[in-house]
C-alpha cells in the first residue's frame, strides 16, 4: 500500500424503494441528489452531504439481493446539538430505538433510528 491518503469514496447501501429513501435521506437528513440514473438491473442515487456521499442501489429484480458480501451494522452521522436532531426528526414521525440518547465511551452522546429499509442510523455528539 502506498502513502496516499486513504478516505471513504462513499457508503454504498441497498434499497427496497430509491423515490422512498432519496425522500427519507434528503428530507429528513439533510441530503441533497447530485445524481442519479439507472441501469438494466439498478436505479441508482448518489446523495451528498458535505463531503459524504450516499450511493442508494435498488435492483429492479430483487431490491435486496443476498449478496455474501458482510454486514454493515449502521450509519452513524455526527451532529453538533443531538437533542435538537432529536426533535426535529421526532416532528417528522421518525421514531427512536430508546427515549433518552445514552452516554457512551468517549463522552459521545448516541441515539439510533431506522431508515425508510430497516436500516440502523446513529446520531453522534461528541463531548
Amino acid at each position: 500500500m502506498s502513502d496516499s491518503t486513504l478516505g471513504i469514496a462513499h457508503i454504498a447501501l441497498v434499497v427496497n424503494d430509491i423515490k422512498e429513501s432519496v425522500k427519507f435521506y434528503c428530507g429528513a437528513l439533510g441530503f441533497e441528489q447530485s445524481e442519479g440514473f439507472e441501469t438494466e438491473s439498478l436505479d441508482i442515487a448518489y446523495l451528498k452531504k458535505g463531503s459524504l456521499v450516499l450511493e442508494l442501489l435498488c435492483h429492479k429484480d430483487d431490491p435486496i439481493p443476498s449478496r455474501g458480501t458482510g454486514l454493515f451494522d449502521h450509519l452513524a452521522f455526527s451532529v453538533s446539538d443531538i437533542e435538537q436532531e432529536i426533535a426535529r426528526l421526532k416532528a417528522l414521525g421518525i421514531a427512536f430505538e430508546f427515549e433518552v440518547p445514552k452516554k457512551v465511551f468517549g463522552n459521545q452522546t448516541i441515539i439510533f433510528f431506522l431508515g425508510p429499509d430497516g436500516e440502523r442510523i446513529e446520531l453522534v455528539q461528541q463531548g
